[in-house]
């Protein structure tokens, strides 16, 4: 049965798909330039990463390829590597690997995966110029520069419990939905 936000879903998993493809393409680029020029000495643990990553890229497009045929209940991307997926290509910042820092920190995983929808509803492009994401205490708001009409009517009744306030250019969420790197990194 489809959901009412299937199309959302559907057109940020395509973006997702399109985003790691590319960035695989590039890691691939990277390990066939070493194999043409040889390893740098020293830089062999770089190699290794890169071949993890190219393992992890081809999984995660297996992943992203298998939810573009059979749409799973939207609870299913709240686990695994799907909310920080989702996320990065929502903010424009590429896969999660490529965001790094630029991604915040998840405490709620439906959080990020809400984010991630209405980033695909309300976004018109898709620039670092176009999207910021600031703190306000330990609220993490997004502001668009432009955005579009949508109807959110569904995505309120599925997600609103973890906003604080919405407007058609900007969300704001609770605290106990993400966190700055700091916070994280000082409680482990």
């Amino acid at each position: 049965m489809s959901q009412p936000f299937q199309p959302l879903l559907d057109d940020l998993v395509d973006r997702c798909f399109s985003i790691t493809l590319h960035r695989l393409r590039g890691v691939r680029g990277l390990i066939s330039g070493w194999i043409e020029i040889g390893i740098p000495e020293g830089e062999e643990h770089r190699l290794r990463e890169r071949m993890e990553e190219d393992l992890i890229l081809l999984a995660r497009l297996d992943w992203l390829r298998s939810i573009m045929h059979h749409a799973p209940p939207i609870q299913r991307c709240f686990a695994g590597e799907a909310p920080q997926v989702l996320l990065a290509a929502g903010l424009g910042v590429g896969t999660p690997e490529e965001a790094g820092e630029r991604l915040p920190d998840i405490k709620d995983p439906e959080a990020a995966v809400a984010l991630a929808l209405w980033l695909q509803g309300a976004t018109v492009a898709y620039d670092s110029a176009s999207i910021r994401l600031e703190w306000f205490g330990n609220h993490l708001e997004a502001r668009l520069a432009v955005t579009q009409d949508h109807d959110w009517t569904i995505w309120k009744n599925l997600f609103g419990h973890l906003v604080v306030e919405m407007e058609p250019h900007r969300i704001r969420f609770r605290t106990s939905c993400f966190a700055r790197w700091k916070e994280i990194s000082a409680s482990h």
